[in-house]
Parts: C-alpha cells; structure tokens; sequence
C-alpha cells in the first residue's frame, strides 16, 4: 500500500476526504487485505471508533461507528456514504477477531499476533489488549498483541521491542496505542514517548499519532511529548517528518533538532538547546501537573495538592500513595540538567508535621527513560517533614521548606532490580519530573514551589 493511500485512509478518518477521492477509497478497501487491516487499525487507535462516536453522538448505529463527514454534493450521492459505510461494517466487524484476540483463561496475553516484547518495567502500568482484557501484572518478557500500554504514576515506565529491535520507551502518566501490521502505528493520547526505531521500509513507515500531529518515522532516536493542545518533537538522531493535522503544514526535523506545535504557531526546527543548571516552578497555570491543582487565594499562593496512586513495590505488592508533581520545562523549553552539587528545594504547606520523600525522573541526553530517585534517610524510606510553627490563613495551614541534595538521592528500588544499566546517582542526567510523596493516610500536603539550583551558587 503507498503513502497516498495510506494518506486516503487518514482523510477518511478524520473527515476531510474530497467527493472524488471516495470511489478510490472504495475500490482500495474492496481489493486491497493490507488496506482493510490498516483502517481497522487506524480505527482502533483512537481515531475513530471511540472518540467519534462521542463526539457526533448519532442516533444511526451504522453513523456513530465510522461517521462520514462530506460537503453536501457527496452527501446528496447515498450510494457513496451506503457503500463505504458497508465496506467499514466490514472491517470493524472483523477487527476483533483478526486484531485483538479475547482472552480464554484470564490469567496471562495469549502469544497470538504478538508485535511487542516488555523489555522492562516499573511502577504501576496497565495494558489494555486482547479484545479489551486488563492486564495489571506485567513483567519483563511479558509479550503483548497489541492495544494501549498506560503509566499511572510519574515513576511509572516500561519499555517495549517490536520483532524488528525498534523500542518504545513510556514512562510518567502516558497512555500509548500500539500495533504492527508490517508497519509499526503508534498513538500517543497522552504523556511522553521515546524510540530508538530500527531503518523501516520506505514505503511503511513507522507513524506515531498525537492529538494534533502525525510523525513519520524510517529510523531515528526521538522523544514526543504530548499535551492538551500542544506536542514537542526532539530528534537526536535520524530525521522525522512531522505534519500537524489542524492545517497538514509539514516540516522534516533532523538531529539535534526540535519542534513545537500549538496552533497558530509555523512549524520551525530549532536546535535542541543546552542543559540549564538552574530552573523555578510557576504554578500559576496548572501546565504539564500531576496532581490537583489549587489556584491562588488572598493568603496562599497557586498549589499542587497531593492526590491518591497506586504504587507496586519491587516484589509486585501494590498500595496507595500520595503524590504530587510536575515537569521541568525551563522557559524556552531547555532541558535542565544535574550536577554533583545540585539541590532541589521545595517550599509547600500541611497541616502538621508528616512524612514526605521527594524525587526526580531523569531521561538520558537522548531522551531515553534514565531512572527515578528519591530521598530518604538510613533505615527509612519516608523522611519527617517539619512545618514551622503557627497557621496561614483560615485553614491553618503551616508552611515548610526542604532542600534536597541531588548527591543523597537513590534509584528507585525497583530500578535497582532491574536487568537494566541505571545509573546509581542522577548526576549527569537531564530532570524529567520532580515529585512529592506521601503515605495515603498522611494528612493533606501541598507543593507550592519546586526549584533546581546549584550549591556553589547559593
């Protein structure tokens, strides 16, 4: 199948297909398997059957599954909506047979069609597939067909390879739909993604869908990032063609390139900038949080109240926790990096004293999920926060700050026993996130401000 068909398919979906174009796309679908398995596909990541369906909410059962959104001359012409509409029926109908196939025992991923190997894993991470089993207890070696692999936490992560060697690295709250058919179809609804891809075929090559962007990948290391109304591209390696959906302007970002696209904004690649040593939260407006946001007050400022997760300990028990934070994006969007004398302080408020630990996810220089560390004290996991004495307006609330040496942090426990090269202190490696935890039954904790600075500078 080629890349103007395969684009055909794109337009169908999404509803900007021309009257002309539709007898093609009939006659596509009616002779080509390898185009029928392709929008079955497309469909099933999220650009079609779910969120179209909602979104037209039509009485028709056959519009709500595949809506066929034309100007009035096609609309006027039943016999182009009727036919393609049955050749869709078709293949959704088959989808759950051919695609996802549903689960005899319940226990573990049946090993049919499988496209995808993990590799390696933390934390909490969901996989949805096999005609919508849920999967909680995933392991390194666990092998998938196919469907959304989900991170529930920011130190959640796991990495998958395809047949081909190509491995997708999730990590923090991301939610990512994937298959391989020949050709590799990604859709990141959600959160952060990072690949290393093996050379694919010209004429197939690895997509990875965003809310508003489309990747086109033969080969490359990258990291995606996916907001609300925004998507951030770097490229370390390779090249990567990127169009953005709203108006199709497409731009080929090359190594050590990157790009940002929000609407209204031209598509132009700039250099990956250099680390920063130093970076401060703004919590003003609650951009890229994890947790619940809580807005200015006449005696408080903008916060992240810690919100209920849960946490899988390296030998697979699960509980809750609490857990607050954010990414750490420096104002042109530069990474920022750790060096031996680095310190994070973070300035919050609780009602009394409690116990805390506090963190980063880092990333590698090329994007690759680096590890998560945490404080602690000998013997202990959780540290004594100590707030001052005396309330903050009506609430009571009593202010605190720790300052955190990026020397006394440690690799997650789980990370430690891992088949997988982390480093033992974050030093060296770029801050991803940096985060706040609590037992779940702690009393209410919330982030003001974070901040990453240098000792030698203080």
């Amino acid at each position: 199948m080629s890349n103007d068909d395969l684009e055909l398919l794109e337009q169908y979906l999404d509803g900007s297909i021309a009257d002309f174009a539709v007898p093609r796309l009939e006659k596509i679908l009616l002779d080509s398997h390898e185009a029928r398995a392709t929008l079955r596909t497309l469909a099933t990541l999220d650009l079609g059957l779910h969120e179209i369906a909602l979104v037209h909410n039509q009485d028709s059962v056959t519009k709500s599954i595949l809506p066929m959104r034309t100007t009035s001359s096609s609309a006027s012409r039943p016999w182009a909506k009727s036919m393609l509409v049955l050749s869709s029926l078709v293949i959704v109908g088959l989808a759950t047979a051919l695609w996802l196939r549903s689960n005899p025992t319940g226990d573990e991923p049946v090993a049919d069609r499988n496209v995808a190997t993990v590799t390696g894993i933390s934390g909490e991470i969901i996989w949805t597939g096999n005609g919508g089993a849920v999967f909680q207890d995933l392991k390194q070696g666990t092998k998938l067909t196919g469907g959304t692999i989900e991170g529930t936490s920011p130190t959640s992560w796991v990495e998958l390879e395809f047949h081909d060697g190509s491995r997708v690295t999730v990590a923090g709250d991301s939610r990512l739909t994937f298959s391989d058919f020949g050709q590799k179809l990604l859709y990141l609804k959600e959160g952060n993604v990072s690949s290393s891809v093996e050379p694919q075929s010209p004429d197939a090559p690895m997509l990875v869908y965003t809310r508003n962007a489309m990747l086109e990948v033969l080969g490359t290391e990258f990291n995606v990032e996916s907001d609300v109304d925004a998507i951030s591209l770097n490229v370390t390696e390779g090249k990567v063609r990127f169009r953005r959906l709203s108006d199709g302007e497409t731009v080929e970002v090359p190594a050590n390139q990157r790009v940002r696209s929000s609407d209204g904004i031209s598509l132009v690649p700039q250099p990956i900038p250099a680390r920063a040593s130093q970076w401060r939260s703004n919590l003003n407006q609650p951009y890229c949080t994890h947790g619940k946001w809580l807005p200015r007050t006449e005696t408080l400022p903008p916060r992240l109240e810690l919100v209920h997760y849960r946490h899988k300990t390296p030998v697979g028990q699960s509980f809750m926790i609490k857990n607050a934070g954010m990414a750490v994006l420096g104002k042109d969007g530069e990474r920022v990096g750790l060096s031996p004398v680095s310190k994070i302080r973070i300035r919050g408020y609780a009602k009394q004293n409690q116990k805390a630990v506090f963190g980063v996810v880092t990333r590698n220089s090329n994007g690759d999920f680096a590890g998560y560390y945490s404080s602690s004290v000998p013997n202990t996991f959780w540290m004594n926060l100590q707030t001052e004495n005396g309330g903050v307006g009506a609430d009571k609330l009593q202010p605190f700050e720790v300052v955190v040496d990026v020397a006394d942090l440690v690799l997650g426990a789980d990370l430690q026993k891992a088949n997988q090269s982390f480093a033992a202190l974050p030093a060296g490696l770029v801050v991803d996130w940096v985060y706040c935890s609590s037992p779940s039954d702690e009393s209410d904790l919330e982030i003001a401000e974070f901040e990453i600075f240098r000792g030698d500078a203080d």
